[in-house]
């Protein structure tokens, strides 16, 4: 790398970027884009040291430039380093007496030698030749010497250093190194500053060297980041190293190397001055991301950053190879009780399961591990309270709770949003689960069904053939669907396929009501009603248009009106529902004020009356109409009225509400009362007292004229109580004379009052209505209450109301 940095002139740069610039793409590959990390500003010793460390990992990894003979000379250093500490432990035990032996044999020759050669009178030899033989005689090796004989090496007579002590002698040389670190001025000063201290922390191994140095760098980590990365690459250089040249090495090589990338990443983490680029960095710049690394992502989340975590994770998926190892601590963190992490890790897998495709099969696998849980009724299993996850206790002190539930389908729910696909996965998972479970579902999935609409080609085809024992999780999809919006005509068709085919609950059929044909609404009401309260009220909601489905009306034309709703309770038949169930279905209707307005009543009544026979809830439906619109009331004495012609007294359902709504409209209804047979109003008046007395004062105040017109019978019964006649009385309905007499106004809706005009005809006359002479200079609209016969004779009453508040109600009903 020092070679890299002393060629890094600004020359060869701008040289290298333009040989260059033309081989690079036109758009930035993915990759390069995901894992770039800009370089900051700072000193620009700093940056050219960074840049040669990257240019460096890539030469070497391409097997080009110094660095590669760099390597392989520290692989041969090291290994005769090692053959040397192995050859002088295997020696320890040899004895300096061999070398002190051979010393003093070879002096002892040399003495000998000295002995033998005489000296002349000058002191030197007489035979020079001899001499210079004798010589070499002594220095040639024995043959009984050269078999032990062997080169000199300071560890023969040397003794190891103790361990403890060497490593404390190292210790103070280290600490003398970092004491003088701001000594340090040039690129290359640094750079040897930071090969000692790093041989120092790998070739040792003292853990106390480790730590100290390991603190120095996390004191400033702003400054010395670099220094952590050279040492974790040469734990790594050296791991592998170790490797390939050991045939006997039993442990994991990659064990320092984890210990060192773990300390430093927690360093980082809990350092003061935290940087999320720093850790981001160190997750992505080393060479190799280990188990325990990867486990203290989800300290890293928990302690410092949750979107700090999530955003490393993210680019750890995309960026790195073995992917799946990296998604697992977001997967555990979807369990977690933190509220923001168990969100901020569910988000991340749902976004990890749309963009990186091979992650979708690990990421559904655990969403569908995580619901099976729950099939456990007693309680969660052991693991589910481990630290990692936020809980902490025994398992055995926690039971099954909502919220719990929650944290194991929220995953799942997540992704269903983006795939459809997997609702046939959940119909078999939820049709396993207990019954306080799917409860919890049904609430989970309420976003993500929403999310995925009626028109996904998954959800139709699920909604038409859903697995077995899951028809309450398709109903309640269904009504998800369809709650703000009306179902569209394919959701509609596979609705039917499924009731008409599979299952035949009308429940299905409530949201598409209004998608439905008349008949088919029709025939399905008589069960609709029947359903528990809650439902009953959807029923009427959709098919009125009110409530929170009263945009449906605007959106989609209904296939029924109110009234036509209204008119088709009534038609029901008792056989099928009960008299109370239908009660309680045209209540609901009539609560609908604005749309059962008066207009819309006298539509209902008007058909109601017509019905053969007559419905049972008839009378009801007029006291209601009677109540709510009191406008109303010349009209209702009309329905009274043909009611009687329809001898409405032979219906005791009707018979009796007939009777009470008279009772309660009097004095308008007194016209119709006395259109009642003598009988009958006998009955009536005997066990109505009050209609009786205030009946007898009407009649008392009518002159002579009108009551001549009365019939005879029907007088006596009002004014005796009985039907006989005195003797000798003359019978009002024999006489032939055409009379025309006015019995009693009736009070029209403003307060006035109208004349009601009573023509006696004669029994083979038709009837039919008589114009008075009011009438005949008014021009105003009028209303008529039709006709009504008595035994003998037909008498027509006629309301003429001079209230041009009147002119849209025109309840004339024909005889």
């Amino acid at each position: 790398m020092k070679t890299i940095v002393d060629k890094l002139t600004p020359n060869n740069v701008i040289e290298l970027v333009l040989t260059n610039m033309k081989k690079l793409p036109s758009t930035m590959p993915t990759q390069f884009n995901a894992t770039y990390t800009p370089i900051g500003s700072g000193p620009i010793e700093g940056i050219l040291q960074h840049l040669a460390r990257l240019m460096a990992v890539q030469m070497v990894a391409a097997g080009v430039g110094p660095g590669v003979v760099e390597m392989n000379r520290r692989r041969q250093e090291e290994m005769s380093i090692r053959n040397q500490m192995d050859t002088a432990e295997a020696e320890d035990n040899t004895s300096p007496q061999q070398i002190s032996s051979v010393l003093s044999r070879q002096s002892s020759v040399v003495t000998v030698v000295k002995s033998e050669v005489p000296d002349d009178d000058d002191g030197h030899s007489n035979d020079s030749a001899d001499a210079k033989k004798l010589m070499e005689e002594m220095h040639e090796t024995p043959d009984a010497y050269k078999a032990t004989d062997k080169a000199f090496r300071l560890l023969d007579i040397t003794e190891p250093i103790p361990r403890d002590d060497r490593g404390n002698a190292i210790l103070s040389i280290v600490n003398e190194i970092i004491s003088n670190d701001g000594n340090v001025l040039s690129a290359s000063g640094e750079y040897l500053y930071h090969k000692c201290l790093i041989r120092f922390a790998v070739k040792i191994g003292l853990d106390s060297l480790r730590e100290r140095i390991m603190k120095y760098i996390l004191e400033d980590i702003g400054k010395r980041t670099e220094l952590a990365f050279r040492w974790i690459y040469e734990e790594y250089a050296v791991a592998r190293q170790m490797t390939r040249d050991s045939t006997d090495h039993n442990l994991d090589e990659l064990v320092r190397y984890d210990e060192c990338l773990t300390k430093f990443i927690r360093g980082f983490i809990d350092h003061p001055e935290y940087r999320e680029g720093t850790v981001n960095n160190l997750y992505m710049e080393v060479p190799v991301v280990t188990e325990g690394a990867v486990d203290l992502l989800t300290y890293y989340c928990a302690a410092r950053s949750v979107h700090g975590a999530m955003r490393l994770i993210q680019k750890l998926v995309s960026s790195r190879p073995n992917a799946d190892r990296f998604i697992v601590p977001a997967l555990e963190m979807t369990l977690n009780q933190r509220k923001d992490i168990q969100t901020q890790a569910v988000q991340t897998c749902v976004k990890v399961y749309e963009t990186v495709p091979e992650l979708r099969e690990p990421i559904r696998d655990f969403a569908v591990v995580s619901m099976k849980l729950l099939n456990n009724v007693v309680q969660p299993p052991a693991w589910f309270f481990a630290e990692k996850y936020g809980r902490g206790g025994k398992a055995a002190t926690y039971a099954w709770t909502e919220e719990y539930q929650k944290l194991c389908t929220t995953l799942f729910s997540g992704l269903l949003s983006e795939d459809p696909s997997l609702l046939p996965t959940l119909g078999e998972i939820y049709n396993e689960h207990p019954s306080d479970v799917k409860k919890t579902i049904f609430k989970v999935i309420e976003q993500p069904i929403k999310s995925v609409g009626m028109n996904a080609p998954e959800v139709l085809h699920f909604v038409k053939s859903p697995p077995k024992g899951s028809e309450s999780l398709v109903l309640r999809i269904i009504h998800l669907l369809t709650e703000t919006h009306p179902a569209t005509p394919e959701l509609i068709a596979s609705i039917r396929t499924l009731y008409s085919d599979r299952i035949p609950d009308v429940r299905f059929l409530i949201p598409i009501l209004n998608g439905l044909p008349k008949e088919d609404i029709f025939a399905a009401l008589p069960k609709l009603i029947k359903l528990n309260p809650v439902l009953v009220q959807e029923v009427f909601h959709r098919l009125l248009g009110t409530g929170k489905h009263k945009q449906d009306s605007t959106q989609r034309k209904p296939s029924v009106t109110p009234a036509e709703v209204l008119i088709e309770l009534h038609k029901i038949d008792l056989g099928k529902v009960d008299a109370k169930t239908l009660i309680k279905a045209t209540g609901l209707c009539l609560e609908e004020k604005e749309l059962y307005n008066y207009e819309t009543m006298v539509f209902v009544l008007k058909n109601l009356v017509e019905i053969d026979p007559l419905p049972f809830l008839l009378m009801r439906t007029v006291l209601q109409t009677m109540q709510m619109h009191n406008r109303l009331l010349p009209f209702i004495m009309n329905i009274l009225q043909r009611l009687v012609e329809k001898q409405v007294w032979n219906l005791p359902l009707l018979w009796e509400g007939f009777v009470k709504c008279c009772e309660k409209t009097v004095p308008s209804s007194f016209p119709v009362i006395l259109l009642l047979p003598a009988e009958r109003l006998l009955t009536v008046l005997d066990s109505h007292p009050a209609l009786k007395t205030a009946l007898q004062k009407h009649v008392q105040e009518l002159g002579l004229r009108q009551r001549a017109f009365m019939s005879q019978k029907v007088l006596n019964v009002v004014l005796t109580g009985k039907i006989d006649l005195p003797q000798g009385s003359t019978v009002a309905e024999e006489n032939p004379v055409d009379v025309v007499g006015v019995i009693a106004p009736l009070v029209s809706q403003n307060g006035s009052r109208v004349p009601l005009v009573i023509k006696l005809e004669e029994e083979h006359e038709a009837p039919a209505p008589i114009r008075s002479v009011m009438e005949e200079d008014s021009n105003e609209p009028s209303s008529r209450l039709t006709e009504s016969t008595d035994d003998s004779n037909s008498m027509v009453i006629k309301q003429e109301d001079s209230d041009s508040e009147e002119e849209d109600v025109k309840p004339e009903i024909s005889v």
